[in-house]
């Protein structure tokens, strides 16, 4: 008879196999938030799931996933005498390997406000879904040039894609470099403006001529000199980007937004300046910045993030998420108490579609990591697990309340 560990594996593959009882499905849960923090365990089961997947191949994809999902949902909710898990949620780690089961290496749970009371999680056939080929952001942009020129840095081989005077512009693999290394100091150097611009959809990296390094998320653009003379550096950014600013104390690096500017020496930050925001966001990671917007002029210290509100022009420093601020960059979205639009708006860029609502707004917040590396459906679905309604319609997502 199999006993211990050994007999919880074997459920766990049961359970993939869509061959678990209810009881054993709930021993199986049980056992999982009992041992959430044996990570060894959870190795096991991450790589149980992808042989499994290799030894089942006559079930569906969507069915098997479907099946999975209307399982979990009927057990995730427990008898009375035991807190139901949308009222107590998983810890960290057993929730990440309940959703690791079902195909997803992301998590997400959701929390009623205080004075709202929770809706009972109940699966949702998608009717029409082309979001499994709605594949997430990759690195897509385009530069436009001095003279107008637009190069689809997508599209272009590695390598050298252009010239500006003495400035040579090299491709490599989802970074732009500006090389100003050919530059005579007793040269004079002619001064164009480039433009790199993000789609919905796209990321790239950007070496200026200084050495600073810039990464811009969707939807975003930079204008930026071929060259930095003078006794400043300036740049122009829309939506959101992450800079790391090659020191020189003589020249103060300055990024300008709507109303707002930041100076920097020598740093690194993320500036989220979104026209469809509710605020324009910058978080300090090392360094020092000074900001000035209205004649107001605020110094951040790392750790430290300033939000200027869009509409009332206030602006306000607080403690920073560091982590969250720059989670994008490193290829996740990651949510804290984050309410649902500000998700969607998120998963909208990257994804490139559409969203609205549908039915009366629940007030509702959400805390979770998602990979920027699933499709939209996997995506979707993990919001699905925390009882979020919604139907796919070509590049449209209408979300349910």
């Amino acid at each position: 008879m199999l006993k211990g560990n050994e007999y919880y594996r074997h459920l766990i593959h049961r359970y993939l196999v869509n061959d678990c009882s209810p009881h054993e499905t709930k021993q199986l849960f049980d056992y999982l938030q009992n041992h959430s923090s044996d990570r060894i365990l959870l190795e096991e089961m991450r790589i149980l799931f992808e042989k499994t997947k290799e030894e089942t191949p006559i079930a569906l994809p969507a069915d098997r996933s479907k099946k999975m999902q209307e399982k979990l949902l009927s057990h995730i909710q427990l008898p009375a005498k035991i807190i139901p898990f949308y009222k107590k949620w998983l810890p960290r780690a057993a929730a990440a390997a309940i959703l690791l089961f079902a195909g997803f290496v992301s998590y997400l749970n959701y929390n009623t406000k205080p004075g709202k009371s929770s809706d009972k999680a109940t699966p949702v056939a998608i009717s029409k879904d082309p979001a499994g080929i709605i594949k997430p952001g990759s690195d897509k942009a385009l530069l436009t040039l001095a003279d107008g020129t637009v190069i689809v840095l997508d599209d272009a081989n590695n390598g050298n894609v252009a010239k500006q005077g003495a400035i040579t512009i090299n491709k490599s693999n989802g970074q732009i470099i500006y090389d100003a290394s050919k530059i005579s100091s007793s040269e004079s150097t002619v001064i164009a403006f480039n433009t790199i611009s993000t789609p919905r959809g796209g990321q790239y990296e950007v070496v200026l001529p200084d050495g600073s390094k810039v990464w811009l998320n969707a939807a975003s653009s930079l204008r930026f000199p071929t060259a930095f003379t003078g006794t400043d550096r300036s740049v122009d950014l829309t939506g959101e980007g992450y800079f790391e600013i090659a020191k020189n104390e003589a020249m103060p690096f300055h990024v300008k937004m709507n109303n707002m500017e930041v100076e920097v020496l020598g740093t690194h930050f993320n500036i989220m300046a979104y026209d469809n925001e509710e605020a324009i966001k910058t978080t300090l990671l090392q360094g020092a910045v000074k900001i000035n917007t209205g004649g107001i002029t605020k110094i951040l210290k790392p750790g430290e993030q300033a939000k200027l509100n869009n509409v009332t022009k206030d602006i306000k420093i607080a403690n920073a998420d560091m982590e969250e601020a720059v989670a994008w960059k490193n290829g996740y979205f990651q949510f804290n108490n984050e309410e649902l639009k500000s998700i969607m708006r998120q998963f909208a860029r990257w994804y490139d579609v559409e969203v609205s609502y549908e039915g009366k707004e629940k007030n509702r917040s959400f805390s979770g990591e998602v990979s920027r590396d699933l499709d939209l459906s996997q995506a979707m679905k993990v919001l699905q697990f925390s009882n979020v309604k919604f139907r796919i319609d070509d590049k449209k997502i209408i979300v349910l309340y």
